[in-house]
């Protein structure tokens, strides 16, 4: 068998004993807080065994036998080969995770666009994975606005703005702009002052510097518990004049100068932030005015004991324009827009959770604003967690995209401009309990129908001591099976049930029972019935499937047969049917105009005569039908059957369709 070494979260070994003779085999990061000689002293006195240390000892070195660091003991680098199947694999499978929330007709997009805006803070610099201990450094990056440039038309204009800044904390300042372009100036001194006892001395860059990263482990791995202060120093050169404001924080003390003079005090009674894991102190912040071209000397001082040093020095430097206005005059000049927008690694990582589920900063009002101007609008939400959605009727199309990775960019445009869109929609499974005008034989379906009943009689509120009655109608030829299973289902909620023919249902509510023809044209069957005054025998029934949801698949396919490319669900067609459905014989006045896509452009078409042979689709059958029936009826009837016909059910409402039939 072999024993695997049982490790600590990073900082969270706190007791030594405890630890010791709980299980604890690793502190991590090393050197450890609670560990070394601590952890001897209690050896010594008895507290923690040799035995328990021992075999922490031969885990631990059953690891390197394991790992083969004895055969091979020189430390080598992690390697990750950069293979084109697996860019190939990563763009499809950030694709594949994306998920397509709502699309009335707008995606996806052509890639011949005339004037394309791409706007919001996650558009140039996306978030591509999660924060804290779920980040990796990836081979490259790919962002939606590098992306998009690289791979539509080239006769596309695109225009970009920002419009907003979304993070929690200040960016780092600019290395580019300091008078050493490898970044800090970093000096470490041993004990609480800055004096001439120089222990260390590198350049840095970054603006989040902390040992799990590699930050004073070289002096803090020299001594356990050792007092160390630190100071950050640069020759800064702003190339934009203003107020630049600065941000502090860290595990332990630490403040700012602009050229000698203290500017934060993050030093004195600083107060407990949720940075580093809630170790830190909270953010103090400070606004000075610079002048363009001007140099000055920025310096950060930093005390702090122990073995996780942590300090953050961020900068907001003013914006050159207005990002709010310049975002809507863009969204304004455009055919399309791509709006980008999300959250960062400030926002989500470990160690803390959001206070809400706002997107951070302004981005609600942003896209409120950039909807109101340009309703041809696409929102891309680039987030790792549920948001808030204010905006999302008056939006016509809306992707999740999550943290897709570094194939993010290249796997939105896909599917932007590709079919990935229209395959990755919300998955959400919507039942239809009911089929050909009978319950499906599924559990859910005839959970969701004693749901029905069951809601349907309190709506008439009955007392506790009421006897409830069914009357349930059910198609013309419905079997012994399906009457069995609408039984079921209404058991348990009522006292007795009967099950009678939906089209004599509709004989017998307008008391017209004396030789009367009714035809039921429902979504699944439309049920045709002779009525002699009694309830009716099998003979006097029939049905056909041809029917609404026949109609619906009609539209769709007479519409792609007549416009090539077209993008149309059957919501759609269903939409269009009940609102201007009709046959010949009522042919409507104006021609029917609807809105769809073709290959992701959005138009408004012409259906009229796709509607029109839709629906005369089901006129031979239903007549054929009421044929039969009349023909095998009495023939002292016949001719009453003839003059006395309902219509009856949905498909009543097509237009015409009585004349016709």
């Amino acid at each position: 068998m072999c024993i695997r070494d049982r490790v600590s979260d990073w900082g969270a070994a706190l007791e030594t004993e405890e630890n010791a003779n709980g299980g604890l085999d690793l502190e991590m990061p090393g050197p450890g807080n609670v560990w070394g000689q601590t952890l001897v002293s209690s050896v010594k006195n008895g507290a923690v065994s040799e035995q328990i240390i021992n075999d922490k000892v031969r885990r631990i070195l059953s690891v390197g036998e394991f790992s083969g660091r004895f055969d091979d003991p020189v430390h080598k680098n992690e390697e990750a080969i950069n293979l084109e199947s697996h860019q190939k694999l990563l763009r499809k499978a950030a694709s594949d995770g994306m998920v397509l929330l709502k699309n009335e007709g707008l995606l996806p997009l052509k890639k011949n666009i005339e004037r394309l805006a791409i706007i919001g803070p996650n558009a140039k610099a996306a978030q591509i994975i999660g924060g804290g201990s779920a980040s990796l450094k990836p081979h490259y990056q790919v962002h939606p606005l590098d992306a998009i440039q690289n791979s539509i038309d080239c006769k596309t204009e695109i225009s970009y703005a920002k419009g907003c800044h979304t993070h929690k904390y200040f960016p780092r300042i600019d290395e580019s702009l300091m008078s050493d372009s490898n970044g800090f100036l970093v000096e470490y001194f041993e004990g609480e002052n800055f004096d001439e006892n120089l222990i260390l001395s590198e350049r840095l860059i970054g603006d989040k510097f902390w040992v799990f990263e590699g930050f004073a482990k070289d002096v803090i791995m020299q001594e356990e518990g050792r007092k160390i202060s630190t100071r950050f120093s640069c020759e800064y050169t702003p190339n934009i004049s203003g107020d630049h404001e600065f941000e502090i924080f860290a595990i332990g003390q630490c403040r700012l100068k602009i050229d000698g003079l203290e500017l934060i005090d993050n030093w004195n009674n600083t107060e407990p932030g949720e940075a580093f894991f809630t170790f830190g102190s909270a953010s103090r912040k400070g606004v000075v005015t610079f002048q363009e071209n001007q140099t000055y000397k920025i310096e950060i001082e930093y005390f702090f004991i122990g073995n996780f040093p942590a300090v953050y020095i961020g900068c907001q430097t003013p914006d050159k324009v207005d990002l709010f206005l310049e975002a809507i005059e863009t969204a304004k000049n455009a055919n399309q827009v791509i709006m980008i927008v999300g959250t960062n690694s400030d926002w989500e990582t470990e160690g803390n959770d959001r206070a809400d589920f706002n997107l951070p900063a302004n981005q609600n009002k942003l896209i409120e604003s950039i909807l109101d101007v340009n309703e041809n609008t696409t929102l891309v939400i680039n987030t790792g967690s549920p948001i808030k959605m204010p905006w999302a009727k008056k939006a016509k199309a809306i992707i999740q995209t999550w943290f897709a990775g570094q194939e993010y960019g290249n796997a939105l445009f896909d599917v932007l401009f590709g079919e990935e869109a229209l395959k990755n929609r919300l998955a959400l499974n919507l039942f239809r309990p009911l089929e050909h005008g009978v319950i499906k034989d599924t559990s859910e379906d005839r959970d969701f129908i004693a749901h029905f009943i069951t809601h349907l009689i309190s709506l008439s509120d009955p007392e506790e001591y009421d006897r409830v009655v069914a009357v349930i109608g059910a198609p013309a030829e419905a079997s012994y099976v399906d009457k069995t299973a609408i039984f079921d289902a209404a058991a348990g909620t009522v006292n007795a049930a009967m099950i009678i023919s939906e089209p004599f249902a509709v004989a017998y509510a307008l008391d017209m029972l004396e030789h009367t023809l009714v035809i039921d044209i429902g979504a699944g069957t439309t049920d045709l019935c002779r009525v002699y005054g009694t309830i009716p025998s099998p003979e006097d029934q029939m049905h056909t499937e041809y029917a609404g949801d026949y109609i619906d698949r009609k539209i769709i396919e007479e519409v792609q047969s007549k416009y090539s490319g077209a993008q149309i669900t059957k919501d759609m067609a269903r939409r269009w049917k009940e609102q201007h459905s009709f046959v010949s014989t009522s042919t409507p006045d104006s021609p029917v105009m609807v809105d769809f896509s073709i290959e992701g452009k959005a138009m408004t078409l012409d259906i009229t005569d796709c509607v029109q042979k839709a629906c005369e689709s089901i006129v031979d059958p239903i007549v054929e039908n009421v044929k039969k029936l009349v023909a095998s009826s009495n023939p002292e009837y016949q001719d009453s059957f003839r003059r006395n016909m309902i219509l009856a059910g949905g498909g009543s409402g097509i237009s015409g369709l009585g004349a016709m039939i």
